[in-house]
């Protein structure tokens, strides 16, 4: 973003008109469309939703040309962020519902500070490594981390048709 937008204050703008954007049509997203969906709808197919939008948006950044850089990265950036605040929140929870009293809370933990603050900051501590290695080469970063991405978002889609498997033949058991 700094190497396209040079003005600081230009740059802050662009930025927040991009999170108003985000916040906004999450707040649709949230409040308007996933109450019709998901009283119409499987919870599962969320779980296969989500990483399989983040794979799309990802396996389109290795066709992209230096121009067009910007607004790829900030669709999937704002992809992943309208799903992180609205849709990702309302599948965890949809989850836990079906669990006794004593998994449900140890499992939203056990969530909570394995994959979500660990696994952000894992992340954060690849990013400053990978990096400080690189140095500011941006053609070298862009290669690194674009395959980086599709195997995170590869690795999260396999998981959640797996998690999405296990519930359907948990559910078949029990009904049996």
């Amino acid at each position: 973003l700094k190497t396209i937008i040079l003005d600081d204050n230009a740059r802050a703008g662009w930025v927040g008109h991009c999170y108003a954007w985000i916040n906004g049509l999450s707040a649709i997203l949230q409040f308007l469309i996933l109450p019709i969906i998901t009283n119409k709808s499987n919870i599962h197919h969320f779980w296969i939703f989500m990483p399989a939008v983040m794979m799309f948006f990802t396996f389109l950044q290795f066709f992209q040309d230096h121009s067009s850089n910007l607004q790829l990265s900030s669709i999937s950036f704002s992809a992943m962020k309208i799903m992180e605040y609205s849709l990702r929140s309302v599948a965890s929870e949809m989850l836990f519902v079906s669990l006794d009293y004593d998994c449900r809370f140890f499992g939203k933990e056990v969530i909570n500070v394995l994959g979500n603050r660990l696994g952000k900051s894992g992340m954060a501590i690849c990013m400053v490594l990978i990096t400080s290695i690189m140095g500011k080469k941006n053609e070298d970063l862009e290669s690194i981390l674009c395959p980086l991405c599709n195997a995170v978002a590869f690795f999260w889609l396999i998981c959640s048709y797996k998690l999405k498997i296990l519930l359907k033949y948990k559910d078949k058991t029990h009904t049996n």
